[in-house]
């Protein structure tokens, strides 16, 4: 005997009931939050596994960033003065080093666009192009000046291939359009006693990030603070942060933010208020010593335990 069918009225009923279930789901993470129903989790995170390097690549030494595309994990393996490349499960692939007649000296952050891969170099004081395959492609070259003088450290892009970095030596946001012409720059140095002075002004700017509505946000690091700006560099929002924030990403509503001196991982609403944090002080499985970057990608988390000489994943 065949079950009884459900009349279309009884299917009207259960699809208006899970929609208010959704409803009311997101009403409880904007009035929980302070976000919108982007806000996809709202729980922390849960530890996986480390990655320490391998005997085919050799361990890692004072890894300091990670940037994800497809199944390849890129580490600026900073010690080693290369780019350590994994698949994402953190299977050894290859590794290098070699920038066209220079070799990389202290690469510092990584960024991905269009298959390309931008190191930042610290000891070089350059940003450098390669393929996903480790080859070089060039320099990157403000304005096509070769004088530029500038230390670039974190970098992001939009999505119209703007690309966004900070500037340490000067304590700058620059950004750059598709002919790698300058067409921002804001900020300058200053060492704040509290938070809230001297806003727009930096003290070792950092971690990059933008937000949906391209706001710029950055950590501000030696000033114990991020600060976020509209997109033509207008200062809008200041969030403390008891610490050392690093590297920073905004992803599913949230504010992620690597907090070097708290051996943790943060995460806020655009509002300023901290909703969570995971990680402690530690050499153990999910324990931190100096985390520096972070990266999310397919609701994993890869953050770099620089202290520890590994990079750490979690997943929601």
């Amino acid at each position: 005997m065949s079950g009884q069918k459900t009349k279309p009225k009884e299917r009207k009923l259960i699809f208006l009931g899970v929609l208010l279930v959704l409803m009311l789901f997101a009403l409880f993470q904007y009035l929980w939050y302070g976000e919108g129903p982007d806000t996809i989790f709202l729980t922390r995170p849960r530890y996986l596994f480390s990655i320490y390097g391998s005997d085919k690549l050799g361990p890692l030494n004072q890894p300091v960033s990670v940037a994800t595309v497809g199944n390849r994990l890129f580490v600026a393996d900073s010690g080693n003065a290369r780019i350590a490349v994994f698949d994402t499960r953190g299977r050894p692939l290859f590794s290098f080093k070699q920038a066209g007649k220079d070799k990389l000296k202290y690469p510092s952050y990584l960024a991905i666009k269009n298959d390309r891969l931008y190191v930042s170099d610290s000891g070089l004081g350059s940003i450098f192009v390669f393929d996903t395959d480790g080859q070089y492609i060039r320099r990157f070259t403000p304005k096509a000046d070769e004088k530029f003088s500038w230390s670039p450290l974190a970098l992001t892009f939009d999505d119209n291939g703007n690309l966004f970095v900070t500037d340490k030596g000067y304590n700058r946001v620059l950004k750059f359009n598709n002919s790698s012409r300058l067409v921002l720059d804001f900020g300058k140095t200053a060492v704040v006693n509290k938070v809230n002075e001297k806003l727009s002004h930096f003290y070792f700017a950092n971690g990059l990030a933008l937000d949906n509505d391209n706001n710029i946000i950055v950590s501000d690091s030696n000033n114990r603070r991020i600060q976020v700006f509209d997109s033509n560099g207008k200062f809008t929002k200041l969030i403390p942060v008891a610490g050392l924030p690093r590297g920073i990403i905004y992803t599913m509503g949230k504010l992620f933010v690597v907090n070097g001196f708290k051996h943790q991982v943060e995460a806020y609403n655009l509002s300023g208020k901290m909703l969570f944090s995971f990680g402690e002080i530690g050499s153990a499985k999910g324990q931190f010593q100096y985390p520096n970057d972070i990266k999310f990608a397919r609701r994993h988390f890869y953050i770099v335990d620089s202290g520890n000489n590994r990079v750490q994943v979690w997943m929601y």
